[in-house]
């Protein structure tokens, strides 16, 4: 259901872009031929047809709406639930540098960042640390 809504959200975008594409268009036209540039009369009736069947398709695209408080929220938190619950262990007791690995400085003009984080399921709390060293 959401993906369909999904799809006839960008639908109706591709068609919005479109018709303003086209109204921009015909905007521009119709200032260069105030201005006389040139007669732009055949031009203009020809995006003037198309803008019309651009808003005709315009009005064709329906764009499904979902009432999450009719499905109710218990779909949500399931929804949620399944995201979040994923079987991993709370933490990972493997050292993270095998034998012969070490940290190394970056090169000459460069930026290392080193990061780490972790997630503990049973108190729900997760830290991350970030540093950036140029030396």
């Amino acid at each position: 259901m959401v993906n369909d809504q999904m799809q006839e959200k960008e639908k109706r975008h591709s068609a919005q872009t479109e018709v303003y594409y086209i109204s921009d268009q015909v905007k521009l036209l119709e200032e260069m031929e105030k201005k006389a540039l040139f007669n732009v009369k055949a031009e203009k009736e020809r995006l003037q047809a198309k803008l019309l069947l651009g808003n005709e398709n315009l009005a064709t695209v329906k764009v499904l709406y979902i009432d999450w408080d009719k499905i109710g929220k218990s779909f949500m938190f399931d929804q949620w639930f399944k995201l979040n619950n994923v079987l991993t262990p709370d933490t990972d007791r493997r050292a993270c540098l095998q034998s012969g690995d070490s940290w190394s400085p970056p090169e000459e003009g460069r930026i290392k960042c080193n990061i780490h984080a972790n997630w503990r399921n049973a108190s729900l709390h997760s830290g991350i640390a970030w540093i950036a060293r140029d030396h």
